[in-house]
Parts: C-alpha cells; sequence; structure tokens
C-alpha cells in the first residue's frame, strides 16, 4: 500500500508555534508529488521518514542573544512511513506533496531517509543499532542551511557505499555499538527540481571494521581500531577512514 495522500499517512510531531490546527495538511489537487524510494539490502530496515513542511503564513518567533525578537518560516514535522512496493526486491516508496496546502500554505522542505539494523545479534549481545541517515533538501532555505551539500543527478539516483562498523566503548560506561557506516555522519542533497528519488546504499556485510576503546582515560592511550584484513591501527579519530576502507571493496 502506497501513502499516496499526505492528510492519510503522517504521524505528526509537534514543534514551533503553531497551533495543531494548522497543522494539517490538505494537498491541492494540482500539487506535484515526489516519490522517495529505498532499495533496501536484506540486513537493514527502513524507518519512517522525518519530513519537515515549512510556512512563510505560519511563522516561528525566535530570540536573539539580546532578548529580541524575530520571526523565521514555521514548521511542520512529520514522519511517513514507507510501504514495501516490491517484496522480491526489498523496495519501498511514499509519495510526498510538494505544496501541503492547509491554512498555513505547508511546502516541503527536508525529508531524512534513516536506516538502522533489522537485527543486532550477530555482532554479540546487547548491540544497539545507530541510525544513519541522509537529508534530502527540497526548498532554498534547507539549501542555504545545508551548504555545500551534493545535487542530486537528473535520473534522481543516489547510491552509497556503506560498512558494518562496531564499536565497543569503556569510559564513562559499558557500550557496544553497530553504525552503518559511510564516511559522513550528516549528509545532505539538494533535490529543488526532483521528483523522483531512488537510495541504493550498498552495504558491504563481509568488510566488518570494528573500535576498541580503552579502559582508562590517559594521557597517550588511545584505542585500537581493525580493518577487515585484520590490520590494527591506534584509534586516533571518533571514524575509521572510508578511503581506506574502499580499498578493500575495488
Amino acid at each position: 500500500m502506497i501513502w499516496k495522500y499526505l492528510f492519510f499517512a503522517p504521524l505528526v510531531i509537534l514543534s514551533g508555534c503553531v497551533s495543531e490546527r494548522n497543522r494539517t495538511l490538505s494537498p491541492p489537487e494540482d500539487t506535484q508529488w515526489v516519490t522517495v524510494g529505498v532499495k533496501i539490502p536484506a540486513e537493514l530496515v527502513v524507518l519512517p521518514l522525518k519530513v519537515i513542511y515549512r510556512s512563510e503564513i505560519c511563522k516561528h518567533t525566535r530570540h536573539n542573544s539580546s532578548g529580541e525578537a524575530y520571526e523565521v518560516p514555521g514548521y511542520n514535522s512529520m514522519e511517513f512511513p514507507l510501504s514495501q512496493k516490491d517484496s522480491t526486491k526489498n523496495f519501498y516508496d511514499v509519495k510526498l506533496a510538494r505544496h501541503g496546502g492547509g491554512r498555513c500554505q505547508w511546502h516541503l522542505s527536508v525529508a531524512n531517509i534513516r536506516l538502522q539494523y533489522k537485527n543486532t545479534l550477530q555482532f554479540g549481545q546487547d548491540v544497539e543499532s545507530v541510525e544513519s541517515s541522509i537529508r534530502l533538501e527540497f526548498d532554498y532555505l534547507a539549501a542555504n542551511q545545508g551548504g555545500g551539500d551534493q545535487r542530486i543527478n537528473s535520473d534522481g539516483l543516489i547510491s552509497k557505499d556503506y560498512f558494518p562498523y562496531l564499536t565497543e566503548d569503556f569510559i564513562g560506561g559499558y557500550e557496544k555499538n553497530i553504525w552503518i557506516y559511510n564516511g559522513e555522519m550528516d549528509e545532505g542533497y539538494s533535490a529543488l527540481n526532483i521528483n523522483s528519488i531512488t537510495f541504493y546504499p550498498l552495504l558491504h556485510s563481509d568488510k566488518l571494521v570494528r573500535s576498541i576503546g580503552p579502559k582508562k582515560k590517559e594521557k597517550g592511550v588511545y584505542g585500537t581500531l581493525i580493518y577487515p584484513d585484520g590490520t590494527t591501527v591506534p584509534k586516533t579519530e571518533t571514524f575509521p577512514d572510508i578511503y581506506v576502507l574502499k580499498q578493500f571493496i575495488k
């Protein structure tokens, strides 16, 4: 089932100063629809899209460091679940209206595609899966705030290499997390004039990289990074070198 009409699909998350009554979306009949699709690897799950609509009519009041009030476009945060379109190909999609209508004349601004591991037991007990996401920017405000983000090609395809990154930390309490890592933690794409976007995350499940943190906080003592071939290096950065990881898939 495809969530074609916004006023049926979303789970609304209240935000800003706009009243709940004014958050209702009512797309006009002539609105353009944006299709966001994800071909998901079997090990992963795609979470509901986190979507932001903005309004130039229903403003949000902020204050500067001097306490002076000023207005910015209002925002309306929602979640849209994706529906499985083809069970044999693990393809999911959802349709979003560029013009949300309603009293505030909402327009589509941002959509975040979010991924997680479906089952973390393969990495051990009590392992938490950390969300990986990419941000799609549909208006100039979002694109300007993103700054330097990538443009989507006219075919609407986004394909990225991902690696399982297992971290084990001891200082401040024991934690073991699995990341879906591609070298970027906040990656944005400008989609100003794109009405069909398909995201293909390429997960290299057999190229696991591990991080084992130090057990005591001491000067000059680092954790250890273990690359897929067993090579170990001191962990001087939070994340492994994506360019080194990509050498394992050539």
